[in-house]
């Protein structure tokens, strides 16, 4: 999961000049379908996403003294193919 988490990242990564990060939100959205994970289970589960940001470069480190604020939500969907679990990290001006 991590390869993979790191892929997609740096898939997806726009650098910028200020990057690693000191300071970063993250969140942690849910779409389920069927059984939602419980918010323990589903923070569980994504740690190896956020570390991926943080061997990416993209963060400092994972820790409090680097994350603002780390957030999770949940939504109900239809359908599973639906279903999908997005880490959101955002740079905290500073």
């Amino acid at each position: 999961m991590l390869d993979d988490a790191r892929i997609l990242i740096l898939s997806e990564l726009v650098r910028d000049d200020t990057m690693p990060w000191q300071s970063a939100d993250i969140h942690v959205h849910q779409r389920w379908s069927n059984n939602p994970l419980d918010y323990d289970g589903l923070a569980s589960g994504v740690a190896p996403v956020v570390d991926a940001f943080t061997l990416c470069g993209v963060i400092e480190d994972d820790s409090p003294r680097f994350i603002r604020s780390y957030t999770m939500s949940v939504e109900k969907v239809a359908k599973r193919a639906q279903s999908a679990v997005v880490v959101t990290v955002t740079k905290v001006n500073t």
